[in-house]
């Protein structure tokens, strides 16, 4: 999990359905067999929306201490991209201001 691809692919996002596809990309890319081994709470669902997003991210922040050592660089890295998705989600729906 390369992070710095993953948001530059976020800061290229524009919507926020190209945020929640890139969180799914993001997701296909874990060890099924890590992902496995996650508290329940940390483990990956469904994405539909924006409220979804930061959800889980305040989902995968609350697991950072109670993941085992293993899959706590796991949780860590999890927790560190949807967080950022989180704060993309915001940056796309504030609206700008026009002269």
């Amino acid at each position: 999990m390369a992070n710095v691809s993953w948001q530059v692919r976020l800061d290229a996002a524009y919507s926020e359905s190209q945020v929640i596809e890139i969180a799914h990309y993001f997701l296909a890319t874990l060890d099924d067999r890590e992902v496995a081994r996650l508290p329940r709470p940390c483990q990956p669902r469904r994405l539909r929306n924006a409220e979804d997003i930061a959800a889980y991210a305040l989902d995968l922040g609350s697991c950072r201490g109670t993941a085992a050592e293993g899959e706590g660089r796991l949780v860590e890295a999890m927790a560190e991209f949807f967080v950022r998705a989180a704060k993309r989600l915001g940056d796309v729906s504030t609206p700008t201001l026009s002269e």
